[in-house]
Parts: C-alpha cells; sequence; structure tokens
C-alpha cells in the first residue's frame, strides 16, 4: 500500500521583545513517500524516503533526506485501535549556511505508541514517542521525548479538521542542545485513494 505524504508549516513567532527585533519566522515544506507491508496479526514493514527544507525569506537554509524502516503491529482495543512501531532511519543533511553543511547527519531509532479512539464523529488520537539519535560528524547522542495529542472532527470520509499539542523533551549528552517545547496547532486534512 502505497503512501505520498506532502506538507508545508509556516511558523510565526510572538509573544517576546526578542521576536520583535528579529525576523525568525520560517517554513517547512516536507514530502515523503512509504510503502506499507502488511502481513498477518497485525505486523507491517514500513519503507520511508522523506525530504524534508526550511525556507527563510523564500531561500532553502537547511534540507535533508531521509531514508528509514520500520516494522510495525497494530492491535484493536474495543473500538479504538492501537499500533506499536519500531524505526531506523539516517537523515543526509546539508545547511547551507553553516560551516560544516552536514553537521546535522545521523542515525535515529525509536518507539513509536498511538492509539485512535472514535467518539463519533470525533478521534481522539494520544501518542509517545522514545527516540535515541547519533550524531555521524560530531561527538554527540540525544534522547527525546514526544508526547503528543490530538482531537479530530470529520465532516466526510475525506475532509476533517483537527486541533492538537504536542510536548517535545530533548536531553544531549552535549547540555547547550537540551530543550523542552509545548506546541499547540489546528488543521485541515484531505484524503484521497486511487
Amino acid at each position: 500500500m502505497p503512501q505520498l505524504g506532502i506538507n508545508y508549516s509556516h511558523f510565526h513567532h510572538f509573544g517576546d521583545d526578542f521576536f520583535d527585533s528579529t525576523d525568525i519566522d520560517f517554513g517547512a515544506l516536507g514530502i515523503n513517500f512509504s510503502g506499507v507491508f502488511q502481513f498477518s496479526g497485525g505486523w507491517s514493514i514500513k519503507p520511508d524516503l522523506a525530504y524534508s527544507s526550511t525556507l527563510t525569506k523564500g531561500d532553502v537554509t537547511y534540507s535533508q533526506f531521509s531514508p528509514s524502516l520500520a516494522l510495525g503491529k497494530s492491535f484493536s482495543m474495543g473500538s479504538a485501535k492501537s499500533f506499536i512501531e519500531w524505526s531506523l532511519g539516517y537523515h543526509m543533511t546539508d545547511a547551507r549556511d553553516q560551516p560544516i553543511t552536514d553537521k546535522l547527519d545521523r542515525v535515529e531509532t525509536s518507539l513509536l505508541w498511538a492509539i485512535i479512539v472514535p467518539l463519533g464523529n470525533f478521534e481522539l488520537s494520544p501518542l509517545a514517542r522514545l527516540a535515541y539519535t547519533d550524531y555521524s560528524n560530531q561527538s554527540r547522542s540525544d534522547v527525546s521525548v514526544n508526547l503528543g495529542l490530538q482531537l479530530a472532527y470529520s465532516f466526510t470520509d475525506w475532509l476533517s479538521i483537527k486541533v492538537y499539542s504536542n510536548f517535545t523533551g530533548k536531553n544531549s549528552d552535549k547540555a547547550d542542545y537540551d530543550f523542552s517545547r509545548f506546541d499547540l496547532g489546528a488543521g485541515a486534512s484531505l484524503k484521497a485513494s486511487f
């Protein structure tokens, strides 16, 4: 079952004097293609090719190409559906405004758990992800945690709107890279089958 995904996000910063004095707003483009191979018992293998880039004032300032492979298992819990997935991938990067353009090349492995709970036309989806990252061109490794919650409302089988929240925390063996972040957002989704 092939899947193609395309997304664009724009990040606008506000709420602090620092943001008023700098222009750090940017756009992010993502394109990915996966093939999902499903087997009996809810098992699946998903090879994936992804490309992403950061656009600042219309110029591509960062891009990455990321092949990965994931092994997953889905299961039902009443009307809810859940899955757990382990993945391994490599990120090849190009940061054009840095002295070492491929400094962020890295191997990443992660474990993801998510559940989808239908509630009439609504759908509640919490998720948790734990990842370990080792950088190829620097002496650095990170452990990160993502906790997310999404609420979607479906108007039809192919059109829905959603609100979501996400917490990300990163602990690096280089303390300068430690951070935590909380995001809120909203969006719309169109689905097509061929």
